[in-house]
C-alpha cells in the first residue's frame, strides 16, 4: 500500500476537526436562527469540504477518502452527544458503531 502525503493526512485531519466544530455548534444555532452560531456552523463545515476538494484536486482516491470520513465524523459526533451535550451512549451502541467504523476501513482498503 503506497504510504500517504502528509498533506493529505492534515488535509483529512483539518476537515474532521471543522466538521465536528460545525457539528459543535449546530445545536447552538437554534435552528439558524441565531446569526453568529449559524454563521460559524456554516464556515466550519464550508472549510470541512474545502479541505475535502482539496484532497481530491492531490489525487486522493474517493473510494478510500469517503468512507473513512463516513465513519470518523458520526463517531466525533458521538462523543461530543454525550461528553459536551450529556447524551446518552449505551456500550452496545457504541461498539456496534466501532464494527462498523471497523468494516468501513476494512472494505476501503480491501481491493
Amino acid at each position: 500500500m503506497p504510504a500517504i502525503p502528509l498533506n493529505v493526512v492534515g488535509m483529512f485531519v483539518t476537515s474532521v476537526l471543522a466538521q465536528l466544530v460545525g457539528v459543535m455548534l449546530m445545536p447552538h444555532t437554534h435552528g439558524f436562527s441565531k446569526l453568529w452560531p449559524t454563521l460559524g456552523c456554516g464556515l466550519a463545515f464550508a472549510i470541512g469540504l474545502w479541505m475535502v476538494a482539496r484532497m481530491i484536486e492531490t489525487g486522493a482516491q474517493l473510494g478510500i477518502l469517503m468512507p473513512l470520513l463516513a465513519a470518523v465524523i458520526p463517531v466525533g459526533a458521538i462523543a461530543i452527544g454525550v461528553f459536551m451535550f450529556g447524551e446518552s451512549a449505551s456500550w452496545t451502541k457504541v461498539a456496534m458503531l466501532l464494527c462498523a467504523c471497523g468494516l468501513i476501513g476494512a472494505a476501503a482498503s480491501a481491493g
